[in-house]
């Protein structure tokens, strides 16, 4: 007997994946909209105070998209500033406030962090030990750094600034190796200096 061969057919074609994310987009909208009627209509008929119903915000495809694009440009934590640069953008793909932003960037922070704590042992090795390898997540790969103190310039080029999860700024000497060991199953980036 011959084992079964699976093929690989891809189940729509790039054409019908765009209409389909054109049609979320509008249901999505959709959706939106109706919340708002049901809730005038609500306060029209109680002729008081309007009922306010609780609405998940659930962000579209593009949406998503400009948000992990931030995310990875190293915007882990952006300030209120960004925040706003970034809801204006975003209203243009639908309907966003700046406090679902702030909790989308929160909640893909503790998921990151989370997801790449899982990935490592529990017991972490003693930073600044010759032998010991820290694992660390940089740019969304896996490193060993040995003893923990990772050289940014050799590794990065010297054009490149090290970020930890907050987006702070992971202080160096003048040849480029960190000041204090990388913390093991921490998650940094590069950015352009």
């Amino acid at each position: 007997m011959q084992p079964h061969q699976h093929s690989t057919v891809p189940l729509m074609t790039p054409a019908q994946v765009q209409q389909f994310k054109a049609q979320l987009k509008d249901y999505t909208n959709i959706c939106y909209r109706l919340v708002l009627m049901h809730n005038q209509l609500v306060a029209e008929e109680s002729r008081s105070v309007p009922l306010k119903l609780a609405t998940r915000w659930i962000p579209t495809a593009e949406q998503v998209q400009v948000m992990e694009e931030a995310f990875a440009a190293g915007h882990v934590a952006p300030s209120k500033a960004k925040l706003k640069d970034l809801s204006m953008q975003l209203m243009q793909l639908g309907p966003v406030g700046e406090a679902n932003l702030y909790n989308w960037f929160q909640n893909r922070k503790a998921r990151a962090k989370k997801r790449i704590q899982s990935n490592f042992p529990l017991i972490s090795p003693t930073p600044g030990t010759p032998n010991a390898e820290l694992l660390v997540t940089i740019n969304n790969k896996l490193w060993k750094v040995p003893g923990g103190m990772l050289d940014v310039y050799t590794t990065f080029g010297e054009n490149c600034v090290l970020r930890d999860t907050y987006g702070n700024v992971v202080p160096v000497n003048e040849k480029g190796v960190v000041l204090s060991p990388v913390v093991h199953a921490s998650v940094y980036i590069t950015t352009p200096r």
